[in-house]
């Protein structure tokens, strides 16, 4: 399993759990014994990919700071490393991504940041949603199924616009799963196509439980994601659930998504975490622990 990241995820100066979480979360990955890749050789094409689906007047405010309500429309006070960190983070995603295309059972990016900023600006904490640009190169470049599945607490309105711009062109190989508990970013698909196809998003409950929780997660997972309508899972793992769910649950759900997906060639982005590092970290931590004990599964079944 390899795992991308290098220093340029935490280039911004600006301090804040998604540009800098990864920094830690990459230390503690090495104490356990992991490797950890640089995903510099795919800059070039990363830079490439964002250049081909982010608006130009974003882009450019985002590299030189010009327009900064535009630049700081994440809501990141900008500064020349926010470029930087998207870069390198989308580099990794595209990393991963051709490592499963290869044959590998699953790959990890320490990126974060991703799921709600559009083609024209960033939004809530994200910058550049390299998770929908990834997924495009990989629906484009290698003409492969790609489901989305997003577990951060708030939906990926994002990643739908992203995906809605795809589909009027022609692209249906792009398909999106949310699993909510917050409100923030939703989206209501309004295609003149059957958009359960492409979507599903499960009526959000602000007091479910845990065990309602993990039992909505097995179902849509078991109901929706196939071998026969996916070949590539690009995995949005957000732990921010906790605290609204327990830590305990975090862990649960990793294991189960770990399980159920072990057929699935699956790419790995962090998403939602915040708060304090000794509680974020094996909470991140507890998502690449999990996937290699899916292949131990698919080797013993």
């Amino acid at each position: 399993m390899n795992i991308y990241y290098n220093s340029q995820y935490n280039a911004p100066l600006f301090s804040f759990e998604t540009t800098k979480k990864s920094f830690f979360i990459a230390t503690q990955l090495k104490k356990l014994g992991y490797t950890i890749k640089d995903p510099i050789k795919m800059l070039e094409l990363a830079n490439s990919a964002i250049g081909s689906y982010t608006e130009r007047h974003y882009l450019h405010a985002l590299k030189y700071g010009d327009n900064l309500k535009l630049a700081e429309s994440s809501g990141f006070k900008w500064d020349y490393g926010i470029y930087e960190m998207v870069a390198n983070s989308t580099a990794g995603i595209l990393s991963a991504i051709d490592d499963v295309v290869s044959g590998d059972n699953v790959s990890v990016s320490l990126s974060s940041g991703l799921h709600h900023a559009t083609p024209k600006s960033g939004r809530g904490f994200c910058t550049i949603n390299s998770l929908a640009i990834g997924a495009i190169y990989a629906s484009m470049h290698h003409n492969k199924r790609v489901t989305v599945l997003d577990l951060d607490a708030h939906c990926g309105g994002g990643t739908y616009q992203f995906f809605r711009e795809q589909r009027a062109k022609g692209n249906t190989n792009l398909r999106q799963i949310d699993i909510s508990i917050e409100p923030f970013d939703t989206y209501t698909p309004n295609d003149p196509i059957n958009y359960n196809d492409f979507y599903y998003v499960p009526q959000m409950n602000h007091s479910m439980g845990d065990e309602e929780y993990l039992n909505l997660v097995e179902e849509t997972i078991t109901t929706h994601i196939t071998s026969d309508n996916t070949d590539i899972v690009l995995y949005n793992a957000g732990v921010d659930i906790f605290p609204q769910l327990s830590a305990k649950t975090v862990v649960k759900r990793e294991r189960m998504v770990a399980k159920l997906l072990k057929n699935i060639p699956t790419v790995i982005v962090l998403a939602g975490g915040y708060g304090q590092m000794n509680q974020l970290v094996p909470l991140h931590t507890s998502t690449i622990n999990a996937f290699p004990y899916r292949r131990l599964v698919k080797t013993l079944k």
